[in-house]
């Protein structure tokens, strides 16, 4: 997600958008605007084929289904947004308190460009929610440029980030440089515990995967390449770093031993339901439901058939003649993708029966979210209404009360999920 720092590109965990600073799609973008791609490319295929993406799926629409149910219970009273911090810990469970320690946090002071990883220790923090719960996390401190000491909490997003700069690098030309922290905090800790370890950039892209696939990726990562430190186990090729957490790391459901591939499924299933519930019965949607389909049952294929896909696209080369990237990418197209003059597209997949312009349902998700929970009343779909393929009209509505938008033929995709959220006649106010 290269925006931490510039506005390079944008991928949106859960919510499949993409935007690049790229005025070309396809075969005309430079090598530049491909290895901005190719980032947030990693970055969609990380969401559906990791377990943490997946779970990240599931706890986001959760969220957001909760969000309008309770709306909904409101009946036709107005509401005011963005709502206030009670209900926003009661709608949210306090999930994003855990969740922000597996994803890792990154603050305003850790945001440095060269830095020196000074200690990593794993520790455990507790939360009161619904009784006491422990968990462990990642801490690093580190030295900067300026001899100043920065702290941030290790978990997904470096193993995130980590992973699709290394594969940028490989595979694609005129890449930019990114900060190190959190591009490089994979490959610096590898570095730390395990520095032959770390002399292979497949081998860092090889652990970040295995650990993504536990809900805790961050201790999972440390872990794994303290006990492979301990025992002296080096790989002769990164395809064996697969075989060697298969065999000797323990996968649990609640409180029985289970096989990395089952758990993936199972979280699929999760995130499947979740997804397909958002809008469900109404033959409106059908496009959707055949999308969300199909890309979780190709996930569930690399993952069963292809554990090692992305060893793979980083042995086929460079991007213009990687045969495995692009099979993949004709397989199941690309999420909604904006360039910087907010004009879009999409690959399409395989599939002739899905109409892509499904994609923008999920642009409604986002914007509902930021609407309902940022107090953000004007309609971010502006810019994708605004292209004449879309076929909407927008109008002043747009700017401050989207839900209110109306058309004489087709509803605009805000319009249409709203309504079938039940949340026709609801009153936006926001607070003043």
């Amino acid at each position: 997600m290269k925006d931490l720092f510039t506005n390079r590109g944008k991928y949106v965990p859960s919510f499949f958008m993409m935007k690049i600073d790229s005025e070309h799609f396809g075969n005309e973008m430079t090598d530049r605007e491909t290895s901005l791609f190719v980032h947030e490319y990693v970055h969609f295929l990380q969401s559906i084929t990791t377990v943490k993406g997946l779970e990240r799926i599931t706890s986001d629409f959760g969220m957001l289904g909760r969000i309008v149910e309770y709306i909904r219970n409101q009946g036709k009273q107005n509401v005011l947004v963005p709502f206030n911090k009670d209900v926003l810990n009661e709608l949210t469970k306090n999930n994003e308190r855990i969740d922000t320690n597996a994803w890792g946090e990154l603050r305003a002071d850790s945001i440095a460009d060269k830095i020196q990883i000074k200690d990593v220790f794993v520790d455990k923090k507790t939360f009161d929610i619904d009784g006491v719960i422990f968990m462990d996390t990642v801490t690093l401190t580190f030295i900067d440029a300026e001899g100043e000491e920065g702290l941030c909490t290790f978990g997904a997003r470096d193993l995130y980030e980590g992973m699709a700069y290394l594969i940028e690098q490989l595979i694609t030309k005129d890449y930019e440089h990114s900060p190190d922290c959190p591009y490089s905090t994979a490959k610096m800790v590898a570095e730390y515990y395990y520095p032959e370890l770390a002399k292979d950039p497949k081998n860092i892209i090889a652990l970040c995967d295995n650990a993504l696939m536990f809900t805790n990726p961050g201790v999972e990562y440390v872990r794994m390449i303290q006990y492979m430190k301990e025992i002296s186990f080096l790989p002769q090729s990164p395809d064996e770093i697969y075989v060697f957490i298969e065999l000797n790391w323990e996968v649990y459901d609640i409180d029985r031993p289970a096989k990395t591939l089952d758990t993936f499924i199972l979280k699929v299933r999760e995130a499947r339901e979740i997804l397909q519930g958002c809008l469900s019965n109404d033959a409106y949607f059908d496009s959707y439901h055949r999308w969300v389909d199909f890309i979780l049952d190709f996930a569930i294929y690399l993952r069963t058939f292809n554990p090692l896909f992305w060893l793979h696209i980083v042995d086929n080369g460079n991007i213009r003649d990687n045969a495995y990237f692009y099979t993949i990418l004709k397989m199941i197209g690309t999420p909604l993708v904006e360039n910087k003059k907010h004009e879009y597209f999409m690959a399409n997949t395989i599939r002739e029966d899905i109409d892509t312009y499904c994609l923008s349902y999920f642009k409604v998700f986002y914007q509902l979210y930021e609407l309902l929970v940022e107090g953000t009343l004007m309609c971010k779909l502006l810019p994708w209404c605004s292209n004449p393929q879309c076929g909407t009209n927008p109008d002043k509505s747009c700017w401050d009360e989207p839900w209110n938008h109306c058309e004489e033929k087709d509803l605009c995709p805000f319009v249409a999920i709203w309504n079938h959220w039940g949340l026709n006649g609801v009153k936006i106010q926001r607070k003043s």
